[in-house]
């Protein structure tokens, strides 16, 4: 039977996957370096990168490679502090989201500036609101405070880009904002794409949302809005960042004018903080080594996907971009690693993962005491558990579960 093909013969000399790589060229797969030159030519020594991407693409981990080993001109901490020991870089805390408030607050005659955790119209949002939005810690006069009246144009930003492949399937695991229509079974998305239909209820509040076809097509249209960018800018795949870490930072580094710091830290650690970042920080998903275990696993990158999941992500994004990134997949490596079936449905697993079980014949929660109680052959929810409430057997029934609305009178939690 196929099997999967993650040998040591699938890695290139300095581990990466073959498949982000066919050509061997050793090099990271950034677009816009030419840009560079011309970028620092028209800015002032205070200018930063700005780290921009989708959801789950890994910008944290580009601001904490930038903030721990790249050293510019006129740098200081979020608090304004100009005299930065090497040991204490890695220990600012950039996520902190009065981070730049803090630093128009600080000294008018210290002459510094931080790293940036993102750009100012945010990291996350559409290249489109570039001029007419901001992200509450980088307010119009804020960035004017820092940076003067060319604002924005001090501000490269550096946009990490996942292969689609995995990064659908981080999308089904954490989908933050993003809404789409999922397999019944949880643990078959991304398949089949050709129904995903994600709209983002709200990037921001009061802002209109997005409207996309497929989460292809989200992908595809929100990368492109860089790639099509007038304004300068780089746009780098989480894959160097991953396997060529510090090739990778340099050349971001050395574009807006920094120099590499001698001793290299590759932040090995999780570079997400904060409880909506909970499940990716879990063991089994966080950190550079269990992250480069997984992406360099062909097997993980197919999963889960069908012939005509893979033609609807092909016919859903700009060619362009899968050529200028290096993005490329074939029916043939998807049938070389998968099971024959696409996805085997496991109710035992989806139950478990609801938080059910099965008790003579029925669906019940796991924890029978606290939801409600079982007499009889009956189950008698607890009312005041919101496990019980009608929402809840709702979305049983949207799984395709029966649920537990027998026998429901007269019972309460014992």
């Amino acid at each position: 039977a196929p099997g999967p093909a993650d040998g040591d013969d699938n890695l290139l000399a300095d581990g990466m996957p073959r498949f982000y790589d066919t050509a061997a060229t050793g090099r990271p797969k950034t677009v816009g370096l030419e840009q560079c030159a011309a970028f620092r030519a028209a800015t002032s020594d205070r200018r930063r990168a700005g780290p921009a991407g989708l959801f789950n693409t890994g910008t944290n981990f580009l601001a904490s490679l930038i903030d721990g080993n790249c050293q510019m001109p006129r740098e200081c901490n979020q608090y304004g502090e100009s005299t930065l020991r090497p040991d204490e870089k890695r220990t600012i805390n950039l996520m902190h989201e009065h981070m730049y408030p803090d630093v128009a607050r600080a000294d008018p005659g210290t002459d510094c500036v931080p790293s940036l955790f993102q750009v100012p119209w945010g990291k996350h949002n559409p290249h489109m609101w570039r001029d007419d939005h901001r992200n509450p810690a980088m307010s119009a006069d804020v960035v004017e405070r820092i940076w003067g009246a060319a604002g924005r144009g001090e501000i490269l930003p550096v946009v990490v880009v996942k292969d689609p492949l995995t990064w659908l399937q981080s999308m089904c695991r954490v989908s933050y904002t993003a809404q789409f229509k999922r397999h019944p079974m949880g643990q078959c998305c991304p398949h089949p794409i050709s129904s995903t239909a994600p709209t983002i209820s709200e990037w921001v509040p009061n802002k209109p949302s997005s409207h996309y076809k497929s989460l292809p097509d989200m992908w595809s249209s929100w990368n492109k809005e860089y790639f099509d960018s007038p304004n300068p800018r780089l746009m780098i795949r989480y894959e160097d960042l991953l396997f060529r870490t510090r090739q990778t930072t340099k050349e971001v580094c050395e574009c807006v004018g920094g120099t590499l710091t001698e001793k290299f830290d590759p932040i090995d650690q999780t570079a997400k903080y904060g409880p909506e970042h909970a499940m990716s920080n879990k063991p089994k998903f966080s950190g550079r080594e269990v992250a480069r275990e997984k992406y360099g696993n062909e097997s993980y990158r197919y999963a889960h996907l069908a012939a005509d999941d893979l033609e609807s992500i092909r016919a859903d994004i700009d060619p362009r971009l899968l050529e200028a990134l290096g993005y490329d997949w074939s029916e043939e490596r998807r049938v070389a690693t998968q099971p024959p079936d696409t996805c085997l449905p496991d109710m035992e697993g989806e139950m478990r993962r609801k938080g059910l079980k099965r008790w003579r014949g029925q669906i019940v929660p796991l924890d029978d005491e606290s939801d409600g109680v079982i007499v009889a052959g009956g189950f008698y929810p607890n009312k005041q558990n919101p496990r019980a409430h009608p929402d809840f057997q709702r979305a049983l029934r949207r799984y395709g579960i029966k649920g537990t609305g027998h026998r429901q009178h007269g019972g309460s939690a014992g």
